[in-house]
């Protein structure tokens, strides 16, 4: 059915009255039809409708405040190695952490401890907290950032990962920001009952701790990792691992180990990952994690879950 004239015109003044609000909330700050293959490690993705990069808790409240007042979609918009975004874009507000949140610094109020942004990369924070004796050698070789790290909760790191943390600050449904000792660190890092993480309350710093030990054990873990980790665009860890096994043992036994649709394969590296080999499509990679899924069931009798996220319209 044809779309009147006057109906488009309506839809138009929505959308023209919901930015100027979002602009006037947000301060300006928010920007229009960024493209998505930008935000993400596989490289690919269509626009963004809006993304916002808070750099400080009060800014990422009103964010999540107004989106809710105006019913805008929010996504969060990470380091993006395992989030595949939609051909057709993502209609809504996208949230990368910037500023404070990404950053790490020893806490002004009580220094054998460090405040760390959940958009903080693993990888600044990492040498940080080694050298004021926080050995968090067991995240080393991981991409992404630190909260995407607590939200994933790999089983290769996730409970050593729990015991450095103090407590960390969130934003919860009613835009309360509070802080949450670690007593509730396993609702707090599936962020059960909460909008949003915010920063994370590392320590206490150990002094005696021996770095070079801790650094030799950094530096295996990181090789170890990077050893089945692909080259290129890639996205990633893809399933999760089932208890007992390896989602990657799985897509091998099923057949797909370099199994290919479109640009987008199977990484013969490490069969978890998809690699784009140049002009892959969303569509290409979402019809391949249905063919494992598929697959697996049929020949294994097993259900894979999704590590990824998935973003937009495919």
């Amino acid at each position: 059915m044809k779309t009147s004239t006057r109906t488009e015109t309506r839809i138009e003044t929505q959308t023209e009255t919901r930015q100027n609000r979002l602009e006037h909330r947000l301060g300006g700050g928010v920007l229009y039809d960024q493209p998505l293959s930008e935000l993400c490690s596989f490289g690919v993705g269509g626009p963004l409708q809006y993304l916002y990069k808070p750099a400080t808790t009060h800014q990422l409240r009103e964010a999540l405040l107004v989106s809710a007042e105006l019913a805008i979609p929010i996504r969060f918009v990470g380091i993006g190695s395992r989030m595949l975004a939609g051909d057709w874009g993502f209609k809504g507000l996208g949230i990368r952490l910037v500023g404070k949140l990404a950053q790490v610094e020893v806490d002004p109020q009580d220094d054998r401890y460090l405040l760390v942004g959940a958009g903080c990369p693993i990888e600044t924070l990492l040498p940080f907290a080694l050298e004021r004796g926080i050995d968090a050698s067991c995240l080393a070789g991981l991409t992404g950032s630190l909260g995407g790290a607590l939200l994933a909760g790999d089983p290769g790191y996730d409970a050593e990962l729990r015991t450095m943390i103090d407590s960390a600050e969130v934003i919860d449904r009613e835009g309360e920001v509070r802080w949450v000792v670690r007593a509730r660190s396993q609702t707090m890092a599936r962020l059960g009952g909460f909008a949003a993480l915010t920063r994370v309350r590392l320590g206490p710093c150990d002094p005696h701790l021996d770095r070079e030990l801790a650094r030799a054990r950094a530096k295996a873990c990181m090789e170890f990792r990077q050893a089945f980790r692909p080259e290129g665009p890639f996205l990633g860890p893809i399933f999760r691992n089932p208890e007992g096994q390896l989602a990657s043992h799985m897509v091998d036994r099923a057949g797909l180990r370099g199994a290919r649709i479109g640009q987008a394969q199977f990484s013969l590296v490490q069969s978890n990952y998809l690699v784009n080999l140049g002009g892959a499509t969303a569509r290409d990679a979402l019809e391949l994690m249905d063919l494992a899924t598929y697959r697996v069931k049929r020949k294994l009798g097993a259900s894979l879950q999704l590590e990824v996220q998935l973003m937009g319209a495919f």
